[in-house]
């Protein structure tokens, strides 16, 4: 084997060997890269953190957005309450119920309150009661206050009555205002339904239950122990309104017949169904065979009563 002499070998050592301080720069050099290294990954992280923030209150404010969009076309989709209440008014109307007539405008200062076109005084305006003193009025919608500040009624008027019918409607019309007293209050709407003036439902109700329900002869007898659903056919027994064939005909719906189904002999009517079709009239005996009653017939829902 080839060896080296052992004085030279340590001289190589020595030659090749370095010193702590020859470290030093690349301790320095490692640590810097380090510490950058963390600093980029930081920042990634806190770039990452604001973009997914910033997102967040993207979406969320294109959410209130949609949000708000939906509900402003939602309320644009209702009705208004005024346009439906008026709707509302004029179908009760066209059913024989004028809601309208049954507001009338209480004095006060007269501001508000038109001198033609408003009922202020009596039940009509006096538009449609003195059409021609109306006619020579140059100011239509003049108010009560301001009307009645002038020396007479002529001033707003564009020419004197002449004889004959404008001046009989304009000495009925100064009778009328004569003793009119304006307070020093606002002018205000009044129901005349209720004698304290205020709008309630229940007069609106009671108003209509008195127009469109049938009048009845007597009282609706409820008998608590039989079962509400037999009290309730009973009661539109009474009243005759069971979707029979003659009140479907009634409604406007077109069959082929009002007959009765059962007997083909009378109009199918409530009276007819329970107490004059002889097949009725035979189930209802032989119900009270079953039950051992006396067989007594009747005619008619009072009869059944009695």
């Amino acid at each position: 084997m080839c060896t080296l002499p052992t004085q030279g070998m340590r001289s190589i050592i020595s030659t090749v060997s370095i010193s702590p301080e020859g470290f030093l720069p690349f301790i320095l050099l490692l640590v810097v890269i380090i510490v950058t290294v963390v600093i980029v990954v930081v920042m990634v992280i806190l770039v990452v953190i604001v973009v997914v923030i910033i997102g967040v209150v993207i979406v969320v404010t294109i959410i209130r957005i949609v949000v708000v969009v939906m509900i402003i076309r939602h309320r644009a989709l209702l009705p208004d309450p005024l346009t439906s209440g008026l709707c509302i008014s004029l179908h009760i109307q066209r059913q024989g119920t004028d809601l309208m007539g049954f507001i009338h405008r209480k004095m006060g200062n007269g501001v508000d309150i038109r001198f033609w076109e408003d009922k202020w005084r009596g039940d009509n305006t006096f538009q449609s009661d003195f059409p021609r003193m109306y006619a020579l009025e140059t100011q239509k919608n003049i108010s009560v206050a301001l009307k009645l500040s002038h020396d007479d009624l002529l001033c707003s008027f564009r020419r004197a009555p002449r004889a004959g019918a404008e001046e009989l409607q304009y000495i009925q019309l100064v009778k009328i205002m004569e003793g009119i007293t304006l307070f020093d209050s606002k002018d205000r709407w009044r129901w005349s339904l209720e004698g304290c003036g205020e709008f309630t439902v229940a007069s609106v109700r009671n108003l209509l239950d008195a127009n469109s329900l049938p009048v009845v002869s007597s009282k609706t007898r409820w008998i608590k122990v039989v079962p509400i659903k037999v009290n309730i056919h009973a009661w539109k027994v009474k009243l005759d309104i069971l979707p029979t064939r003659l009140n479907i005909s009634k409604r406007g719906m077109d069959i082929e017949s009002i007959l009765c189904p059962l007997c083909e002999k009378n109009v199918e009517s409530s009276s007819h169904i329970f107490f004059t079709c002889p097949i009725s009239r035979e189930i209802f005996r032989k119900v009270l065979l079953w039950w051992e009653i006396d067989v007594v017939m009747v005619s008619s829902y009072d009869e059944w009563l009695e």
